[in-house]
Formats: structure tokens, C-alpha cells, sequence
């Protein structure tokens, strides 16, 4: 191009910069991924064990309290925002655990004693139990491959539970019909819909309607309370 101000000058080279933005160091809002690998989602378990570990317990009790979510903004399991800024897995319910209901059905905490209809002890309770209402949607606790749908009991199949495995770790979640797809050998994400809760009247009549959570270990159980918020109390 001519300089028009001394047209005797030679043209000048046009030079193109392109100037590429840099976006902002942000902290990632799913520091998990909303893939969930086996790999990050046993470190997440592992770190929440380690944490609960290391809090200090009430001498003698037998278990302790769910911690309530009160800093996410939304914990309904139908949220798609996962709110987990505290790390924890996610509530298939979106309930509280279940409380003392009439005998012989006791309460639905982590390790509570309970009986046969007989009134006969029995072994105690191995999961927890997270409230909710008949036929509404239920959610992975965390995300991994489903490794097995399954009858909760051996003489009847209306009710049926969903197995997810991630690393160690085999999560199941009882009185669930699995949705479409949800087959074995699905990859489910953590908060994914993966069923509807079957009601628990015709079986149980009397007991509180809810979701059991049960956590495995290398086939050893372990307590899901605190791993997994409950809504914050009114």
C-alpha cells in the first residue's frame, strides 16, 4: 500500500497479528466429570472415608448422623447441576434416612438392630434406608458400570435392585425397577436417573416408603452415611 503522504515511498508490508484470548484459571464445577471413571469415583470414596475417619466421633454410639447438604443448591436427584461442592456422592432420593418405624421394621440407619415378623432378632441392618415416595425417580448414588440387575428377594422378583460398580466399590440400590437401558453393563454418570422406586406397601405394610443403599468394599459393607447428603432439616 502507498504512503499518502510521500507517494514516492515504497509500499509497506501489512503485518496480521492475531491475538488469541486466554480464558480464566476457573475452578472446575465438576471436579469429578460428569464421566464419573471407576478411577475418580474410588478416590472421591476414598477420600471421604479418610475424612469421616478423622472426624471426631461420639464414644459409643452406633452411628453416626447423616451430615445435611445445606451449602447445594438444589439437592432433588432430578437436578441436573451437580452440587457437590463438598464432595460427597449423590442422595438416590433426595430424602432423609428413614427413622424408627412400628415394629418389626425398626429404623433405617446404618447398623440398627432388627427382627423377623416373628419378632426374632436378626442380623442388623446392612445399608441405609434414604425416604422417598412411591414411584418417583431414583438416581446412581455414583457413577460406574452396572454390573448386575437383581431380585432383593429369593422368593419373589417384583423387586428388583440396581448394582453399580466403580473400582472397589459395589453400590446397590434396592427397590428400584431399572429404566430403559439400564441393563448390565451400562455406564451410568453419578445423579443419573436409573429407575423408579417400587412401593414397598404390598411387601411391608406399615414401613416407611424408601430407597435401601447399600456399599460394598472388596465384598465387605460399609456405612453410606457419610458418604451421601441429606436435605438439610426444617
Amino acid at each position: 500500500m502507498a504512503n499518502r503522504n510521500n507517494p514516492n515511498q515504497p509500499p509497506q508490508e501489512i503485518t496480521e497479528i492475531v491475538v488469541t484470548a486466554r480464558r480464566p484459571n476457573r475452578p472446575d464445577p465438576f471436579p469429578f466429570g460428569r464421566d464419573n471413571s471407576a478411577q475418580q469415583q474410588q478416590e472421591l470414596i476414598n477420600s471421604l472415608l479418610r475424612r469421616d475417619q478423622d472426624a471426631p466421633g461420639e464414644e459409643g454410639s452406633d452411628s453416626r448422623e447423616a451430615e445435611s447438604d445445606c451449602s447445594a443448591s438444589d439437592s432433588r436427584p432430578d437436578s441436573q447441576e451437580q452440587t457437590d461442592s463438598n464432595r460427597r456422592l449423590r442422595n438416590p432420593t433426595g430424602g432423609q434416612i428413614r427413622g424408627q418405624d412400628p415394629p418389626p421394621w425398626g429404623s433405617g440407619v446404618y447398623g440398627a438392630s432388627r427382627t423377623n415378623e416373628d419378632g426374632k432378632p436378626i442380623e442388623p441392618h446392612k445399608g441405609v434406608d434414604y425416604v422417598a415416595t412411591p414411584g418417583q425417580r431414583v438416581v446412581a448414588v455414583a457413577g460406574g458400570e452396572v454390573t448386575r440387575i437383581g431380585q432383593v428377594y429369593k422368593h419373589t422378583t417384583s423387586y428388583k435392585l440396581v448394582e453399580i460398580t466403580t473400582g472397589d466399590y459395589k453400590i446397590s440400590h434396592f427397590y428400584v425397577s431399572p429404566g430403559s437401558g439400564i441393563v448390565a453393563g451400562t455406564r451410568v454418570t453419578s445423579g443419573q436417573v436409573i429407575g423408579t422406586q417400587q412401593s414397598l406397601a404390598p411387601k411391608h405394610p406399615g414401613i416407611t416408603e424408601h430407597v435401601h443403599v447399600d456399599i460394598k468394599r472388596n465384598g465387605e459393607h460399609i456405612d453410606p452415611t457419610p458418604l451421601i447428603p441429606v436435605p438439610c432439616s426444617d
